[in-house]
This record gives structure tokens, C-alpha cells and sequence, in this order.
């Protein structure tokens, strides 16, 4: 477990209710402060970013090939190695790019409550303690500020609304978004699942360049170095805490972690050419505590390491012990 204390040591105060903590943070450029002048850290910069255009940017980026291999490793640890400063970290998160402990925790709930999950996800937000803290109370949304229970980000927001309209399904999306997670019925998961399932290969790569993920370049790590790198948000689909059978996730499922760690690597890759650093950490986004088949996973990564292949860059998967 993670240091129960961690907020209050990084920022010099207990999170309390959600606006007074907000309002006990002040952004100053790029860098993070409590309202008493302690500096938290840098939060770098961060954007939402759909995986098409990520696509555009592959002809300008290095060419190589591409060095892959596993490790096993704790990811806080590797986010505070100093050799790993400029690198790439794949985050396993909501579609919010939060951290939620279950579908009914909501923004308000705040984020000392991470050092409580043991996942790969939580780590590292807590290791990157100024961004995370930065992405619930102070991301812009729109003209309010911070992410709440009815204002949060939503990554499959462009997939579902064309999924949508493919099935010619009343509403945005064929599924619920709720706190991050991903919770279609039964009967709109059969849809998609029959909708993919007869799609072509040219129709489901229109739909995995919708899919979205949260770039957070340069944010700080909370070490005695200060080092700086890039973290990627990515969501999988909650099969686990669905209820439903896995068989009826399986081609959304797919779609999304094929859609997320191909953008990964573009984005480490567009990482590498600014720092010089071409570490790319890969997480089994999903696995675990999600309920994605590992034989899902493990042929997503195929299919980005298959087309990302001439890039240059040194990624390993990272098997940790605490789980996904």
C-alpha cells in the first residue's frame, strides 16, 4: 500500500472537502501550490488526444525499430528512477484519467483514497502526485474548473457517439459512462457486439482512431530528483464489474486496448523525439481487477508493437506483483 499521507505531505495539508481543497491550490504557470506557498510540483502539460490524430504525427517521427521486451518492476519505483526521467509511462486509469476505487466513487471523493489501491493505476497518480492532483480539482472543464460528478473527461466519448450512430441508437453513446467506467446493458452490449462482429477492418480502425487518451507531458515526480516525465491514460472496458458474460465484451474490448496501446506507442514516440529518452513502460491495461482476458492483451500489444514497429523506441511491458 502506498502512503496514506501522501497528499498531506506533498501539499502540506489534509484533503478536505472538495471546494476547500480546491480552493487551497494554486496554479502559478505550471507549477502547482498550496495557498500557504509550498510548492507541490510541476503538472506539465496535458491534453486529450483521439487516437487518429496521433496517426498523422507517425511520418515525422524516427524511424528504428522498435525494442521489446518484459521486466517486472513496481511502478512507483520506476516513475522515481532518475534514468527513467523524460520517458513514457502507459497509466492504467478511467476514461476520466482518475483513479476511481469503483464505479460510485465520484471526483468529490478526492484522491488520498488512491493510497488505498494497490493497482498499477493508483502508483503511479501518486507518484505523479501534482499532476493527479491537478486533473481532479483544477483541469479546466469547459467554464468550470476541476472535475466533478456531473463535469468529468470522457476518452470513448467520440467512439460512442460513432458506435452510435452506426447502430442508429437514440443517444450519445450505446452505454452508460459512470465516474469513468464503461457500464452498457446487456441488450446494448449485444448490439455492439453484433455491430463490430460484422464490421470490416477498415470500419473498425475508423472506430479505434475515435478512442482517446490523456497525455500528461513533463509532470513532475514526487522524488528528491524533481525528475519529469510523460504519463498516457488509458482506459480499459470494466468487464469484471459488469455482471455480464466476457464473451459479449470481447469485441469492444479488443477494439479499445487495440486502440490504446497503439496510441501509446505513437505518443511515446512523439515523447522520445522532445526528451531523447525512448523508455516506454507498458502496463496489462486491463487485466486483473478489469476482468480482460489476457490473451486480449497480450494480442493488442502485438498488433502495436506489429504496426509501430519502425519506430524507435525501447518498450517494456511491466508485470507487477500488486496486480493491474
Amino acid at each position: 500500500m502506498s502512503d496514506p499521507e501522501w497528499f498531506l505531505k506533498l501539499t502540506g495539508f489534509d484533503e478536505a472537502g472538495y471546494a476547500e481543497t480546491q480552493r487551497r491550490l494554486k496554479l502559478q504557470g505550471s507549477v502547482l501550490y498550496s495557498s500557504e506557498g509550498k510548492r507541490i510540483g510541476h503538472v506539465g502539460q496535458f491534453r486529450m488526444v483521439p487516437l487518429f490524430n496521433l496517426r498523422k504525427r507517425l511520418g515525422d517521427l524516427s524511424t528504428g525499430q522498435i525494442d521489446f521486451g518484459d521486466i517486472a518492476g513496481e511502478s512507483g519505483a520506476l516513475h522515481r528512477d532518475h534514468d527513467n526521467a523524460g520517458s513514457t509511462m502507459q497509466v492504467a486509469s478511467q476514461f476520466n484519467c482518475l483513479e476511481m476505487l469503483g464505479p460510485d466513487i465520484t471526483p468529490e471523493h478526492g484522491v488520498t483514497q488512491y493510497a488505498y489501491d494497490r493497482t498499477q493505476g493508483p502508483v503511479c497518480a501518486i507518484a505523479a502526485g501534482a499532476g493527479t492532483i491537478w486533473r481532479n480539482y483544477l483541469i479546466p472543464m469547459g467554464q468550470r474548473t476541476g472535475q466533478t460528478r456531473k463535469h468529468q473527461l470522457d476518452g470513448a466519448a467520440c467512439l460512442g457517439a460513432l458506435i452510435s450512430g452506426a447502430m442508429k441508437y437514440p443517444g450519445s453513446a450505446p452505454w452508460r459512462m459512470k465516474n469513468g467506467y464503461l457500464l452498457p446493458s446487456e441488450k446494448e452490449l449485444r448490439l455492439i457486439k453484433d455491430l463490430l462482429e460484422g464490421m470490416s477492418e477498415e470500419g473498425l480502425d475508423k472506430l479505434r482512431g475515435e478512442l482517446s487518451v490523456g497525455m500528461q507531458v513533463g509532470v513532475e515526480i514526487d522524488c528528491p530528483t524533481q525528475h519529469r516525465l510523460t504519463q498516457v491514460f488509458c482506459s480499459a472496458v470494466p468487464v469484471s464489474y459488469s455482471g455480464l458474460d466476457p464473451d459479449l465484451w470481447e469485441p469492444l474490448a479488443r477494439l479499445v486496448l487495440e486502440a490504446s496501446y497503439e496510441a501509446t506507442l505513437i505518443a511515446a514516440a512523439m515523447n522520445a523525439r522532445h526528451t531523447a529518452n525512448p523508455n516506454c513502460f507498458l502496463t496489462m491495461l486491463g487485466g486483473g481487477a478489469f476482468g480482460n482476458r489476457t490473451i486480449w492483451i497480450e494480442q493488442a500489444i502485438e498488433r502495436a508493437l506489429e504496426i509501430c514497429g519502425r519506430l524507435d523506441l525501447r518498450v517494456r511491458l511491466v508485470h507487477y506483483a500488486g496486480g493491474i
